[in-house]
């Protein structure tokens, strides 16, 4: 092998570690809430990007990450979710895990509306329920599913 094909490989190899240094440790997650009323089956989807200890690691944590709702490039809230000034597209979600048991708040800042999600963890999966709070209870809510995916 000559000295190009070495400095080469070992350029790429470099460039390669320093990418997974870059993103060691987090994890992205798929979100997808569905509709309460089984008549009308409506899903959006998102993601999640969080700390790899966020979510499974059997303690108590806390951590942020960047959510994405739909394709990121909404104007407004499509079902099953309703408008909602609290919540954005694209944004920072606080997550709270307790145990088996996960909250995620998609608006960490406001109260009286925003967008918050219960649920269990199983394994790479956590199955629970969302709801957009009001002022005389939910505005709108329905079950949730979220799955690691990388």
């Amino acid at each position: 092998m000559n000295t190009v094909s070495k400095l080469l490989i070992g350029t790429l190899l470099l460039a390669a570690s320093a990418v997974g240094f870059q993103r060691h440790g987090r994890t992205r997650w798929r979100l997808e809430f569905r509709s309460a009323d089984r008549a009308m089956v409506a899903t959006l989807g998102g993601s999640l990007e969080l700390g790899s200890e966020a979510i499974g690691s059997d303690r108590f944590s806390l951590d942020s990450g960047d959510f994405v709702l739909g394709d990121g490039s909404l104007q407004t809230l499509p079902p099953p979710l309703v408008p909602d000034p609290c919540v954005r597209p694209t944004g920072k979600a606080d997550v709270i895990q307790t145990h088996v048991s996960v909250v995620i708040n998609f608006a960490p800042q406001s109260s009286d509306c925003g967008l918050i999600v219960r649920g269990t963890i199983r394994s790479d999966t956590v199955i629970g329920t969302w709801h957009q709070p009001g002022f005389s209870g939910y505005r709108a809510h329905g079950p949730f599913v979220m799955w690691r995916y990388q």
